[in-house]
């Protein structure tokens, strides 16, 4: 591996502090990822951490991440959602119970399952 998640995700938020910090919160989690777009458009925390790798499985040919959006529509199928939560597991290190995975419907439904993980 070339460098570590937690590397990159250092570089992002060091370019995304530049900003109001008011501006990082909420409003971040809320934006849209656009296709082509930089990576310091992802916004800050979980939710930036699993649209880098939810965007990394779809080979960056996703117009647009939303919470909301079902993980079907970015191409996910059972199998690939299993494999997000094993990725996420490994990058993210949060353990993620099998029974678990397959509550996993949209984007929104990882991000808090994470988010509620690591306290």
């Amino acid at each position: 591996m070339t460098s570590s998640l937690g590397d990159q995700l250092s570089a992002l938020l060091g370019a995304q502090v530049t900003g109001d910090a008011a501006d990082t919160s909420s409003s971040a989690a809320n934006t849209d990822l656009k296709k082509g777009s930089a990576d310091t458009d992802l916004p800050a925390g979980v939710h930036g951490e699993v649209a880098a790798i939810v965007k990394k499985m779809a080979n960056d040919e996703v117009e647009s991440l939303e919470l909301s959006t079902p993980l079907t529509d970015y191409g996910f199928d059972r199998l690939s959602v299993v494999e997000l939560a094993v990725r996420c597991e490994e990058e993210l290190g949060v353990r993620i119970e099998d029974e678990d995975i397959s509550s996993f419907k949209t984007l929104g439904d990882v991000v808090d399952y994470i988010a509620a993980r690591r306290g």
